[in-house]
Order: C-alpha cells, then sequence, then structure tokens
C-alpha cells in the first residue's frame, strides 16, 4: 500500500511532503474559522444577558433569540460560575458543541448525565460516532450516556457558587439561524427533577 501511494505521488509529479503540508494548512485553517464563528455566537449572547444578569435563586430568566446564538453559548455563559455538574438532553448536537462539552467534562472534578435522541444516529451519522467514541474514551468516568426515544430540549448545571440552574426551550444543541426561545430557572427543586430522571434512564 505504501509503495502504490508513492507511485501515485510521483506519477503526478507531487512531492508528498508538500501535499501532506497543504492538507494540514486546510485543517488548521477550517479549525480557526469554526472556532472564530463559535466564539462570536458566544459573544451575541453574552450581549442579551449582561444587562440584567442571569437570575438568583428563585428567579426565572426568559430569553427570545435571533438566531445569532446557541444553546453551546448558554451553557458558556452559566460556565462562568464554574459548572460541576451537567444533566442535559437533546434531539441532535453539533460537532463543535460536542468539542466544547468534552474540553468542559476533560477540565477535571466533573458530572456529566447525557440524554440524546436516537434521530442523531439518522440525521447526522458522523456526529453520532464521534460523540460515541469521545463517549468511550471516558465512560470509566463519571460521564453516562442514554441513546433512546427523546425529543426534551432541556439542561441542568450546578455551580460552584451553588446555583442550580435549569434552562429549557426551543433549541437543540446545533447552530439554530432562527428565532429560539430559553427559560432559565434558578431553583434546586427543578435541577432535582432533571437529575432525578435522566440518572433514572442512566443506570
Amino acid at each position: 500500500m505504501e509503495e502504490l501511494l508513492k507511485f501515485d505521488f510521483e506519477s503526478k509529479g507531487i512531492d508528498p511532503i508538500y501535499q501532506e503540508s497543504k492538507k494540514e494548512a486546510l485543517a488548521v485553517k477550517r479549525s480557526l474559522r469554526v472556532k472564530a464563528k463559535k466564539e462570536i455566537r458566544n459573544d451575541n449572547f453574552a450581549n442579551i444577558v449582561n444587562d440584567c444578569g442571569l437570575p438568583g435563586y428563585d428567579e426565572m430568566l426568559l430569553i427570545k433569540t435571533n438566531g445569532a446564538s446557541d444553546c453551546g453559548s448558554v451553557f458558556e455563559y452559566l460556565n462562568q460560575e464554574i459548572i460541576s455538574e451537567l444533566y442535559l438532553s437533546t434531539w441532535v448536537i453539533s460537532r463543535e458543541n460536542i468539542d466544547q462539552l468534552m474540553k468542559w467534562f476533560d477540565s477535571g472534578n466533573k458530572k456529566f448525565v447525557f440524554v440524546l435522541s436516537t434521530r442523531l444516529r439518522e440525521l447526522k451519522k458522523s456526529n453520532y460516532a464521534y460523540l460515541i467514541e469521545k463517549f468511550n474514551e471516558r465512560k470509566h468516568l463519571d460521564f453516562k450516556l442514554k441513546v433512546c426515544n427523546c425529543h426534551a430540549k432541556t439542561f441542568s448545571v450546578k455551580t460552584d457558587p451553588s446555583n442550580f440552574y435549569s434552562v429549557t426551550g426551543s433549541a437543540n444543541w446545533t447552530e439554530n439561524p432562527r428565532i429560539e426561545n430559553y427559560i432559565i430557572l434558578n431553583n434546586k427543586d427543578n435541577f432535582d427533577f432533571n437529575k432525578e430522571w435522566m440518572e433514572d434512564l442512566v443506570k
């Protein structure tokens, strides 16, 4: 196989070292573009919430977006308080948001329960395979995953200052170039409700 590959390069007059370098440059270019786009979406959400701030305990924040942010943006904003536990249910999720969640989880001492619809496996096979790969690398840690017939779009987080935020709305964990709504509630009873039904599913 190596000889065949070498022959193909030489027969076309292409330097294999140059060709490999070009591939890497293209990959880096795409990665930086995706990262910049993600940061813009996070900033867009921050600009919405900064004026009124996050809800205090037993308070609720109602948000309508214009498609310039997503669930990952909400999570990133909440993580300013350092999220230690996450209970997440969604229909589909993008590769960029999978990476975002893995980066958070890998930062140490985290608990993650993830309930995902079987539809991701049908609609975005590559994203599903990527998620399973990341899960298998971490399943010996405090990371539980359940793939089932689910359409619930909600997540609850516990933060280090002992806030208990639950976020429910219309959006999936993907780019949403349309109007979406979110309700952010800071209440332990609601947090415990989501925690209990998701933990029951992953047993």
